[in-house]
């Protein structure tokens, strides 16, 4: 266990670096008159994709399995993400990386792997796309669920909506939240600063760094990648195809060291999904 505690920590720790290294509106008279508007929807302007118009339901609702396997952003995303991937393992694999781009590239390795889930289904990137600032890509999430993105695990009960597990937020940037400092009392404000998610939860009390303790989340949220425990999280690097990268980066042994009590059924199932008050 503690050898799967250290391997997080480099995990989170090049995953923090990877993502430093791919870098409201005032109110009208009108509104002022009438604060409480009544909602117009869909937003005016807004065109939903003719391949998405068979995943609106009634009520203004999404069906989340439709959505993926129909939405052009999200088709967009998978395409690049893998991309993405390849064009990292092809620098890992070159032998001519210096130490801080070597982990810079096992940063990005991570964050571009779907197979860190618990259905090999989805990355990082899904919910944190590069080409919208790493932040949610999907225009049609965007007004029909807050920009929240739907999780590895489908809900495959008849009738359920939704009908697939999804994240509690729509997904912080990646461009700014990796350089914010611990989170802090401001005595001048008189008021918190600092940390990261939105409710700054990941202070960096732990790992005198909040996007490291970010990175740590994710894997193991039941609406999101849904690992059943770290130990799941290493086991899945100790058998990708960067595993070798990952102990050229952090030393020999530093995964092949690893004695795992779990195997890949046991880290195929994702545990149970409970309600958190807290998230991103």
């Amino acid at each position: 266990m503690r050898r799967c505690t250290q391997a997080l920590v480099k995990i989170a720790f090049a995953t923090v670096v990877g993502m430093l290294s791919v870098l409201l509106a005032g109110f009208t008279d009108a509104r002022a008159q009438n604060p409480f508007p009544a909602p117009i929807f869909p937003p005016p302007g807004f065109v939903i994709p003719p391949a998405d118009q068979p995943c609106i339901l009634g009520g203004n609702r999404l069906d989340l399995q439709c959505w993926i396997k129909n939405d052009p952003d999200a088709a967009r995303v998978v395409t690049n993400e893998a991309a993405l991937f390849q064009e990292a393992l092809m620098a890992a694999n070159s032998g001519t990386l210096d130490p801080f781009h070597a982990i810079e590239t096992l940063g990005k390795l991570e964050i571009y792997d779907p197979n860190l889930s618990v259905n090999n289904n989805l990355a990082c990137s899904f919910c944190h796309d590069p080409m919208t600032g790493f932040a949610n890509g999907s225009s049609v999430l965007s007004v029909y669920t807050g920009g929240s993105n739907p999780g590895s695990v489908p809900i495959t009960v008849a009738g359920a909506y939704p009908d697939n597990r999804i994240a509690k937020r729509n997904p912080q940037s990646y461009n700014y939240s990796p350089y914010f400092p611990p989170l802090q009392f401001n005595s001048t404000q008189g008021d918190f600063y600092d940390g990261n998610f939105w409710d700054a939860r990941a202070t960096g009390f732990r790992l005198h760094n909040p996007a490291a303790e970010q990175a740590q989340d994710p894997p193991l949220d039941t609406q999101e990648m849904a690992n059943p425990d770290f130990a799941c999280v290493v086991f899945k690097l100790s058998q990708s195809v960067y595993a070798s990268f990952f102990e050229q980066v952090w030393g020999t042994g530093s995964l092949s060291g690893t004695c795992f009590q779990r195997t890949l059924p046991s880290c195929a199932r994702p545990p149970q999904a409970r309600s958190v008050r807290r998230r991103q």
